[in-house]
C-alpha cells in the first residue's frame, strides 16, 4: 500500500524504516498479544484519504480488539477528540 501511493521516495523509505510507521498487520499483531484489559481507550492513527483508509485498518485490527467500545479512529482531517483516562 505505501509503496504504491503517491508521496516521494524519501517518505515511503522513513515510513518503512525502522524507524517509521506500524503497517495496519503489525498493529494488529501488536493489539493481539498484549493485555488487552489494561487499555483504557485505544487511538488508531494515521489514516489518511489517499493511501491508508479506515476500511483497511478496521478489517486489520478489529478482529483482535477483545473490546471496541473504547476505539477511536483518528482521520487525517477530524482528529480525534481529548479522552479522559482514569
Amino acid at each position: 500500500m505505501l509503496m504504491a501511493g503517491p508521496y516521494p521516495e524519501f517518505l515511503k523509505d522513513r515510513v518503512s524504516g525502522p524507524w517509521g510507521h506500524l503497517n495496519n498487520q503489525q498493529t494488529a499483531t501488536l493489539l493481539s498479544v498484549i493485555d488487552q484489559q489494561r487499555i483504557q481507550q485505544l487511538v488508531i492513527g494515521h489514516i489518511s484519504d489517499k493511501n491508508n483508509t479506515i476500511d483497511k485498518v478496521r478489517t486489520a485490527v478489529e478482529p483482535v480488539i477483545a473490546n471496541s467500545g473504547n476505539l477511536y479512529y483518528a482521520c487525517q482531517q477530524q482528529g480525534f477528540d481529548w479522552l479522559e483516562l482514569s
